[in-house]
């Protein structure tokens, strides 16, 4: 075996290794949002059940939405870095393909995959934060609204025009703020992560 060999079947090794990195990184990251995004729903879920149960006053239920706020903030700073990683495992992945069609690296292209600089410069916590929401906390919101339409339908407020009022301009903006994100929940969380990435990367250019 040539030395030109080696150094191929080492530089195969070497980005085969760092590939494999990227990809356990960013199926950590999906894992750590999905485990906030489980006891987000949990912990919601046991104290919607506690308020119904217990007939609070319905006007109480909607301050249950502080419950989610610091996951839904903790899910957005990791799904940036889901997006980063997954970004990287594209780039790498690219690589490699056109190291099977030019039995050759790009060397300048490889660089830039292993720059970690700046994870947030693919996508910023503004955008993240948007994602997150209509991905997850978006039926959330939803599910207070339901639980709160119906402790003050069993506590007999609807009587109130100005109840039924408040009742009907909250479903409006509801309506109004699914359709929206109806992109973002409708399609496969893979789609998504993809066309994030190319609209990202066209942003940047």
């Amino acid at each position: 075996m040539d030395g030109k060999s080696t150094d191929n079947n080492i530089d195969a090794k070497l980005i085969s290794t760092i590939y494999q990195g990227y990809v356990r990184n960013r199926n950590k990251e999906i894992d750590r949002i999905d485990n906030s995004t489980g006891w987000s729903i949990g912990i919601l879920v046991l104290m919607l059940s506690f308020m119904f149960t217990a007939n609070v006053p319905f006007y109480l239920v909607p301050f249950s939405i502080i419950i989610p706020l610091p996951f839904w903030i903790k899910e957005s700073r990791r799904y940036v870095y889901y997006m980063f990683w997954s970004h990287k495992e594209s780039q790498m992945a690219e690589q490699i393909q056109h190291r099977f069609e030019n039995n050759r690296y790009d060397s300048k292209s490889i660089i830039r995959v292993m720059d970690f600089k700046r994870p947030d410069k693919l996508i910023n916590i503004n955008r993240a934060i948007k994602v997150r929401f209509y991905r997850s906390y978006f039926w959330m919101t939803v599910l207070i609204y339901v639980i709160t339409l119906a402790l003050a339908i069993s506590q007999n407020q609807l009587t109130n025009n100005y109840v039924m009022t408040c009742f009907a301009i909250f479903f409006i903006i509801i309506i109004i703020i699914g359709i929206k994100g109806i992109s973002e929940m409708i399609m496969p969380r893979k789609v998504i992560m993809h066309l994030g990435i190319k609209h990202n990367i066209k942003v940047e250019n």
